[in-house]
């Protein structure tokens, strides 16, 4: 699975969480580490193509049916934080679903 897939399930399942709530006219802000989300769900970057297009194109018609959605992107080494909090739920998530965790080689 790309970062891509993994953001945009994330943000669909988070959009569609609010949705339920009926929470789609009130102020949200996204705040993600990915980019290149925020940067397409914001409208200032095109989606051509990626393994990921049907994730973005589910996400962009949930996103639509909110009033006031906004996304900011914040860059990875600004959210330490949150970055050590989804490796220990993926880590978490492998060890019970009997997997191997699996990581890219970042740069640093």
């Amino acid at each position: 699975m790309s970062s891509n897939v993994s953001e945009y399930v994330g943000l669909i399942a988070a959009l569609t969480a609010l949705k339920g709530k009926k929470l789609t006219d009130k102020e949200i802000v996204v705040y993600t580490d990915s980019e290149v989300l925020a940067r397409q769900m914001g409208g200032e970057w095109r989606a051509v193509s990626g393994f990921y297009m049907s994730y973005y194109l589910s996400a962009k018609r949930l996103r639509y049916q909110f009033t006031n959605l906004k996304f900011q992107w914040i860059p990875r080494e600004e959210n330490e934080e949150a970055d050590a909090e989804t490796k220990r739920v993926y880590e978490q998530w492998c060890k019970a679903n009997n997997r191997k965790v699996k990581y890219k080689a970042t740069k640093g």
